[in-house]
Formats: structure tokens, sequence, C-alpha cells
């Protein structure tokens, strides 16, 4: 091909440079637009609104429930000035709305948490099978919606009583609140079915086993004294599904008060306060037994309502410290962990019972009640104010709480929506610290998934006798202004302890270390030379093996006097920085992650977790087995080390 000349070649390179510009000009445009064309049809077939991540749903419940679903609702491809989220109940036959709800300001492809109040019909709706959908609309756009199953369980229905059966409405002399304890070589009730322990090794007279409690509804009044126990007085109303066996009668745990009267659906039952296994004042023993005027049906929904009134005891732990309503010099600061939370409302007092919990407490008109959960409203009448809390995911009753005393109240939410509730007494200060409660639950949710529960913060109180926090569900419980790395260590419970439980006592590193280990995590994310592995080379070579330290094993405390040692802090805490090395980061967290999403709201073990790792890592089963005896179940320092693995 001959060449051109120079000025043709120079008119001619012109001419294709203004024709490549005229063709970048055009792909400028065309190409967002193929882009966005590309985008409108995956929007096709994914929804321009979608809803994802629904959690909350009970699993089963009866007509007339209330609870709160929660998910993410995301705008996808553009923004939506608002967006209306809407449950529907479906089964055979049935399609009813049950919820509804406005969410604004959805940013592009950006979730944003939300939370559903839903109200199953009170009538009308036959027990089976459903599946709850929750949707999202706004302008008409497609929904991409997320639904659970949901079991109606049937009504229960009183069967028609014998004469033998038939209970007198007015209590008889073993009901009376003056009645005395039943020694232990009493015989309980003809036909009582259902176990009155759990049969926990390190507390063994605690809980129940004949029925699952639902849900907590306590309808209270206080009035505070300084540095005195009040007066605590109201009703205890407990929803409880029976178990596989009919219930002729069944106990609940409660230390101190009067009770007054006890009815079960509805009907008066005769009842008495009973030492199921020693005679005397042994803390750990305490029931207040209930004898139904007819037999519960098994796997029926009954309720059960106790009035009672009196001075809250102290509970004294075999440790020797504290717990139950425990008061200030301004209200009470109300902690249960292992189990006060027999001191102020009776109930299956054991981890591995969780239940939905609302609380109405009617204080002087001054004071602020914080419970768990969201606040429903704070009411004023006259001199009093009464306060309504009520938390939707299941609880342990060791996490509820109902903190009160003068406190300044601050509210926010996130870009997340997640809402912060913190409480600060005035004595406090201002709790400059709180402040990190955000970057700390971002660290968690980057490692472990979402925070878990639909609001977040913290009460600040002054208790200066208590001398320990706890991260009592939604919002922990501070005796004092709290550190950083405390509010990391019980912002860390929220996930390892509170959404996910020991099923026994003896499995509380599940809850310490794992905490303690996370604390150190995020003391990590914010200062990179201040590793886990260095956490765990601290804990491994400051303590000889010779030291009283390495003599509880941090996965079988010996005692119930030993649940709170260090060891089982610090040595759970070092075992999984040491399992972070073995594994690597990558199979680590993966582990991590899925112990967090997989449990969530509901109740492990150690061997759960031990299969989980062996599960993921591809470390020889043996071996890793041989690891955790080492660390979690050996009264003596570990041999097996990250080095020698």
């Amino acid at each position: 091909m001959a060449r051109p000349s120079g000025g043709s070649a120079r008119a001619l390179y012109l001419a294709c440079a203004v024709s490549r510009l005229a063709l970048l000009v055009v792909l400028m445009f065309l190409f967002p637009a193929a882009s966005q064309a590309r985008t409108d049809a995956r929007g096709a077939q994914r929804a321009g609104i979608a809803v994802t991540d629904l959690s909350g749903v009970l699993t089963s419940a009866a007509a007339g429930a209330r609870f709160n679903v929660e998910g993410r609702v995301t705008a996808v491809g553009r923004k939506a000035r608002k967006a209306t989220l809407i449950a529907v109940l479906r089964g055979t036959g049935t399609s009813e709305r049950v919820a509804r709800r406005v969410v604004r300001k959805l940013k592009r492809d950006r979730a944003r948490r939300f939370s559903l109040g839903v109200t199953l019909p009170a009538r009308g709706l036959p027990a089976g099978s459903y599946r709850l959908r929750v949707c999202a609309q706004s302008r008409g756009r497609r929904s991409r919606c997320a639904s659970r199953p949901l079991t109606i369980t049937p009504p229960y229905v009183a069967p028609t009583p014998t004469p033998t059966a038939t209970a007198s409405a007015a209590p008889s002399a073993t009901a009376t609140a003056t009645a005395p304890a039943v020694t232990a070589t009493a015989t309980p009730p003809t036909g009582l079915v259902g176990g009155e322990t759990v049969g926990d090794r390190l507390f063994p007279n605690l809980g129940n086993t004949g029925y699952d409690a639902v849900g907590y509804d306590l309808a209270l009044t206080y009035q505070p004294l300084p540095f005195t126990a009040g007066n605590l007085a109201g009703t205890a109303t407990m929803t409880a599904t029976a178990g596989a066996d009919a219930l002729a009668g069944f106990s609940l745990d409660l230390q101190g008060f009067t009770v007054t009267a006890v009815t079960v659906n509805g009907q008066p039952a005769t009842f008495a306060r009973f030492d199921a296994v020693t005679p005397g004042n042994d803390p750990e023993a305490h029931k207040l037994r209930v004898t139904p005027a007819v037999p519960i049906p098994a796997r029926s929904t009954f309720t059960v309502v106790v009035a009672y009134s009196g001075t809250p005891p102290e509970i004294v732990d075999p440790d020797a410290s504290s717990e139950g309503f425990l008061p200030t010099s301004d209200g009470a600061f109300v902690v249960g962990e292992p189990m006060g939370s027999m001191g102020w409302f009776p109930n299956n007092n054991h981890p591995t019972d969780k239940a939905t919990f609302k609380l109405s407490m009617t204080v002087p008109s001054a004071i602020t009640v914080v419970g768990n959960g969201v606040l429903v409203s704070s009411v004023t009448s006259g001199m009093s104010r009464t306060w309504v809390w009520n938390e939707t995911h299941p609880m342990s009753t060791y996490l509820a709480t109902a903190t009160l005393g003068f406190f300044n109240v601050s509210t926010k939410t996130d870009p997340d929506g997640l809402p912060y509730y913190d409480a600060v007494d005035p004595s406090a200060g201002t709790a400059p610290n709180l402040a990190s409660e955000q970057t700390v639950i971002s660290v968690f949710e980057s490692r472990f998934g979402d925070y878990p529960f639909s609001i977040t913060g913290a009460i600040v109180d002054i208790a200066p006798t208590v001398g320990y926090a706890l991260e009592t569900q939604t919002k922990p419980v501070y005796p004092g202004p709290p550190s950083v790395s405390l509010i990391a260590h019980e912002l860390g419970h929220q996930w390892f302890g509170n959404s996910v439980s020991p099923a026994r006592w003896e499995d509380i590193w599940l809850n310490e270390g794992f905490a303690s280990f996370v604390t150190e995590l995020y003391g990590e994310s914010q200062n990179p030379a201040d590793t886990t592995a260095a956490y765990y080379n601290s804990v491994y070579n400051n303590n000889a093996a010779g030291s009283a330290f390495w003599t509880i094993p941090p996965g079988r405390p010996p005692t119930a006097a030993d649940l709170f040692a260090g060891a089982i802090y610090s040595r759970g805490g070092a075992t999984l920085a040491a399992l972070r090395i073995i594994t690597g980061d990558g199979e680590f967290f993966q582990i991590m992650r899925s112990w967090a999403t997989d449990n969530k709201y509901g109740v492990v073990t150690t061997s759960q977790f031990v299969d989980l790792v062996k599960s993921v890592s591809t470390r020889p089963d043996a071996r890793l087995d041989e690891f955790f005896q080492d660390w979690l179940f050996d009264a003596d320092k570990p041999t097996i080390t990250p080095a020698n693995f």
C-alpha cells in the first residue's frame, strides 16, 4: 500500500482525530446508558426495593401475640424517598396484614435496618403452619420480599373438671403467703409432671423442665428509699408452652416476697413456697410451686399470673458477690447473673429457657426506669410515672434489668438505623467513653455479622458496692463511668452471651472468654500493634506452670464459686487467640461469624463450638480435640501451643 503525502497525511490525521473524538463523545453517552440498561435488566430480576435479613420471627405463637421482627430494606439501583413495609401472615386460605410501617430516606444500594411490630389476629386464626412475609412498596416499584415460617399454636382449652380435680376458689391453707416452707421430705402433689430443676451441675436447683417460657409481662410499682430496698409490688405474667407431658403442676423460681394470688389460664390455682432439695434458706433452691385447678394439656400454651409484693432480697452468689434488685442512693441497680432475677420476679431461672420481656414499672415522677429493648411509653400521672419497655427478642432471665434512679438520657441513631439509648446518672458526669459505642459495634459487625438486637446503649449508674458491670440485653449496665475496653467487652457480649447463650452455666467461657477475646480484637482494630497474638503471649508467658491460674479450666469450672474466676476470662480468651494463630484469619473469622449467626437467639454448648471448628478448619480433627482438651478442660498449664501445633 502506498503511503499518502505529508499534507494529505495531516488532513487524514485530523479527520481521524475528529472522528475518534466524536466516537468517544457518543460512547460516553452510550455506555452509561448500556450500563444502566444492564442495571435495569438486573433490577427486573431483583426488586427495586429489597427486604432481607429477616429475624426475630417466633417459631410458634398463639393468636393475639405481639412481637417485633427485624431486617434490612434496600433501594436497589436508586434511592427512595420512602417505602412502606407490610407484613402479611399467609396460610392455607389465609392472607392477613399484621403490620405496616413507613421507612423514609432510603439511600441507593444502602441497606437500612428496620423493626416492625407485628400483632397477630386475636380471633379467627386457626392453629397450623403459616409464613410471615414482609415486603416493601415504593411508588409501584417491584419488591423482593423475605419470609419465615410461623406455627400458630392452639389456644388452651380446659378439660371438663371431675369432682376430684375441682379446686376451691378460695386458697387453701397451703396456698397462703405465710405458709411454711415444705421440708425436703415432703411429698410433691400427685401427678406433678416436669422436673423442678434443669439439672445444671453448678446450680442444681434452678429451673423447671416441664414447660418452655415464651414471654414475661411484668406490671410493677416501686417506691425507692436511699440505700435501702423499698417495696416492690405487682403482677408477673408468664406465658409458656407445656412440654411433651401434661402438667398437673409446675414451679417457678422466686426468692422472698409475699405471694397473694396465683391464677393459671384465668382460674385460681393453689400454690406453696417449696424448697425442692434442701430445707432452710438456700438461695439456690427457692421455688413457687403451682397446682392449677385442672391439668395443662401437653404442648398447649398457658398463662400464669402471680401477684406478689415485698422487699427485694439481696442475693449473694457462691463467689460472695451480690445481685438482684440492689438499692442505690436514688433507686436500684438491677442485675441478675447468674440467679439474681428470682430476687425481683418469678421465672424459670435458667439461661436455657429464653423468652420475650415486657416491663411496666410505676415509680415517682422524677425517677427514670431503664429496661431491656425499646421504650414503648413513659406516662406521668400525678406524682407517678409509668415506664413501659419491651424486648421482643428471646432473652435469658439473668439478662433482664429494671435499673432506676435519676438519669440524664441521650438518644441517637447511627447511619444504618440502629438506635442508641444512653442513661447516665448525673453523679457519674458525662461518661465520655460512651462515644466509642458506635465504633465498637461497627468493628464487631464487620467480623461477626449484624448487631443482633433492635436497640443498643448503656446504663451508667453509681453503685460503688457492686463492683462489676453486666451485659444486660440491649443496654449493658455499669456501676460507674466505663472505660472503652469495658464498653467493648459488654457490647461483645451482645453477640456472645446474649444472642448466643450458654445451655449450662459450666459453658460460661462461651460468654466471658469470647468477650475477653473480642475486647482485645477491638483494641487491635484501633492499634494494629496491640494484637490478639500479643494477648495470647501475655496470658501464656505471665502465668507460671505451677500457679493457681491454670487449676481452673474454663470449659469446666470446678464449682459455682469459680464461675467468674480470672481464668474463665483470660484463659478462655487466650484459647481463641491461640486458635486464631493455628487456623489463620480466613478460617478463624469464618468460625466466629458462623457461631454468631447460625446460633442467633439460641443456646449452645462447648462441644458444639468444637464441632464447628472441626467442620471449618483444615487442621486434623484429632489434633484440634487435643488442643481444646488441653486449653479448656485440663487443670494445668497447656502444653499444646500455636508453635508446636
